[in-house]
């Protein structure tokens, strides 16, 4: 429980009825047909590691212009010099309730390293993923230190 210098959780959502609502693109004109997208999740540490998530409903598959989009974001960051992933994970939770993130399964990652979608060779957690990113960029001094345990 938070007491009142305690700093409010910042995995938490503290807007619900504004976290569902819909912003509607509606009749907006974009040149070369362009519709806007959406990521579901993003972090990003020191300025040199960015991850990206992109949940979908199991069986459901990323449209072509969304899955577009998703590798020019990682490219542009190979471009910058960053390091940067793109992780799509499934679910099967219903509409009327949260989506457990951590605990999702991973279909697909795209990376900066090789720029090509590759699925995982086990089932692995979107929190395992994460975990095994952030040693992997300390491993590699992409990471010089983070606060807190990296748990696996």
């Amino acid at each position: 429980m938070n007491t009142e210098n305690d700093e409010p959780r910042r995995d938490l959502i503290h807007n619900r009825a504004r976290a569902k609502q819909i912003n509607s693109f509606e009749d907006m004109n974009f040149p070369r047909k362009g519709i806007p997208t959406d990521i579901d999740g993003f972090i990003e540490y020191d300025g040199r590691l960015f991850v990206n998530f992109e949940g979908k409903y199991k069986g459901t598959p990323m449209k072509f212009g969304q899955r577009l989009s998703f590798e020019h974001l990682i490219q542009s960051h190979k471009r910058a010099g960053d390091t940067a992933f793109f992780i799509l994970y499934e679910h099967e939770t219903p509409c009327d309730q949260d989506v457990i993130v951590k605990d999702c399964l991973v279909t697909k990652i795209y990376d900066t390293r090789e720029l090509k979608w590759n699925v995982p060779t086990k089932p692995i957690t979107v929190q395992e993923c994460i975990n095994s990113i952030i040693n992997f960029c300390l491993k590699n001094k992409i990471l010089t230190s983070l606060s807190g345990p990296i748990k696996n």
